[in-house]
C-alpha cells in the first residue's frame, strides 16, 4: 500500500483577529458538532485553519473533501481526504 501524503498547510499565518473570530463562532455551535462527522471542503490553508480551530476546542471528528484527485486518498495531518462524490454518499444525518 502506498504511503499517504500529508497535504497540511501551516496555519500560523492566519491573522489573530480572524482566528479568534473562527474560534468564537465555532465554539458557539460546538454542541451541534459533537457526535457527527465534520466534513471540511477544501484542503488549502483555510480548510487547515478550520481544522486547527476545531482541534483547539476539542473536536477531532474531522474529514476533508477536495476536488483534486491527486489529494484524494491522502491526509491533512491524520484526517482523510475524500472526493466530493464520497462525501455526498455519506449519511447526511451523521455529517455537518
Amino acid at each position: 500500500m502506498p504511503t499517504k501524503i500529508n497535504f497540511a498547510w501551516p496555519t500560523t499565518s492566519e491573522h489573530s483577529m480572524i482566528l479568534q473570530y473562527l474560534i468564537d463562532k465555532i465554539s458557539s455551535i460546538k454542541n451541534q458538532l459533537e457526535g457527527v462527522k465534520i466534513i471540511i471542503f477544501g484542503v488549502g490553508i483555510r480548510g487547515c485553519t478550520v481544522a486547527s480551530v476545531l482541534e483547539k476546542i476539542g473536536l477531532n471528528n474531522i474529514m476533508f473533501c477536495d476536488n483534486n484527485m491527486e489529494k484524494q486518498g491522502h491526509l491533512i495531518n491524520t484526517y482523510n481526504i475524500i472526493s466530493l462524490n464520497e462525501a455526498m454518499n455519506l449519511d447526511e444525518k451523521k455529517c455537518f
